[in-house]
């Protein structure tokens, strides 16, 4: 749906980010997909969209964003902020972010 909108909008797809991909549990120390697995890649895939990543569902991030105080700020060196840095070096380096800053 929002894929759609923006085509209509002409707005440029810059890819696709599966957000809360995954958690790590603090009982047993395992990652878990609530959510299941793989679904923005294979949807990125069937669109011809680059897949940009995945942002872990994690309660520091909620915390930050809800206080105004990003993960990349609060924690930059975490692998939650890597995950943030990783995307938008992707971005950044795509040729649908060139194109839209010309």
């Amino acid at each position: 749906k929002g894929i759609d909108m923006f085509n209509r909008m002409d707005v440029p797809l810059f890819g696709i980010i599966e957000n809360m991909a995954s958690f790590i549990c603090d009982g047993c120390g395992k990652e878990h997909h609530p959510f299941g697995s793989g679904g923005a890649r294979a949807e990125a895939e069937k669109l011809g969209a680059p897949f940009l990543g995945e942002i872990p569902l994690d309660l520091d991030i909620r915390i930050g964003s809800d206080g105004g105080v990003p993960i990349v700020v609060s924690r930059p060196e975490s692998p939650q902020s890597r995950s943030f840095q990783r995307i938008a070096d992707e971005i950044v380096a795509s040729d649908a972010y060139a194109q839209a800053i010309r």
